[in-house]
Formats: C-alpha cells, sequence, structure tokens
C-alpha cells in the first residue's frame, strides 16, 4: 500500500522532468490521476467474480506478480509520458484485486469464527491506512533528500 501511495508525489516529479510549463504539468497529472481512478472502478466491478472463480491465492499471486512488472514498466519509461498513465491504471486496478483476495482467504480459513474474520478484515483496513500514510511520508522525504 505504501509503494502504491508513492505516485501521489512521483507522477508530479516525473511530469517536472518531462514538461517545463506549469500548464503541462498540472494537465499531466490530472490526465493520469484520473486515468488511474478508472482502473479502480473497472477493478471494483469485476474482481471480486474473478477472486471468487480463481481463489484468494492465486489471485493475491498474481497482483504481486503483475504489480512487480507495472513497477519495472514505470521505472523503464524514458522519453515519452504516455504509458504512464495506463502502468498507474494498472496500480489501481491490481489494488482492488488485494483486498478481495484476502478477504477470500480469511473466508476460507476462518469461516467458523466470525470473531476472527472481524479481527482480519480490521487489522487489514488499518494496514491499509497506515501504508497509505507511511507512503506520502516516506516518499515526500526521499524526494527532498536525494536530487529526484
Amino acid at each position: 500500500m505504501a509503494v502504491l501511495n508513492f505516485s501521489v508525489l512521483t507522477i508530479p516529479q516525473l511530469a517536472s522532468e518531462h514538461f517545463s510549463s506549469s500548464k503541462h504539468i498540472s494537465d499531466f497529472v490530472v490526465s493520469v490521476t484520473a486515468i488511474q481512478q478508472i482502473g479502480g472502478v473497472i477493478g471494483k466491478i469485476i474482481n471480486g467474480f474473478i477472486v471468487q472463480k480463481l481463489g484468494g491465492k492465486i489471485m493475491s499471486w498474481t497482483y504481486l506478480s503483475s504489480l512487480s512488472v507495472l513497477s519495472l514498466g514505470l521505472s523503464a519509461v524514458r522519453g515519452s509520458t504516455k504509458p504512464v498513465g495506463i502502468i498507474m491504471m494498472g496500480y489501481e486496478y491490481l489494488s482492488s484485486i488485494q483486498w478481495t483476495s484476502l478477504s477470500n482467504i480469511m473466508e476460507r480459513e476462518y469461516a467458523n469464527n466470525p470473531d476472527k474474520i472481524s479481527r482480519g478484515i480490521t487489522i487489514i483496513s488499518f494496514a491499509s491506512t497506515f501504508g497509505a500514510i507511511t507512503g506520502k511520508i516516506v516518499a515526500t522525504a526521499l524526494l527532498n533528500i536525494g536530487d529526484w
């Protein structure tokens, strides 16, 4: 979760490396952010059904593998900024898989113990929120420390 939230700071930084005018930078950031949200919406609509069909463990593995590939793709972007929006859309799409996968795994493991399922969902919620906050703080620190 922390890594996914680095984009809040890295997308504007990436835009400033490719564009000189503030209008182009803001246009790029707005466009990427809008495209990114589409991935999340699509994922929330269909991923529940996919996870139910294939299972939480397989889909969690798929999430982590796909996230790695997209991260490599984002790090390889040179010269053109066009792939950034699609890659960020993929990040959002993938993040909707993990929540559903973890819920599916807990339901299978603790089907007879609703207290454990409830506790697990609470822990995942805290971890997600903490990861988002930590990601933003760490990314800000990294951008301020180095000459990025």
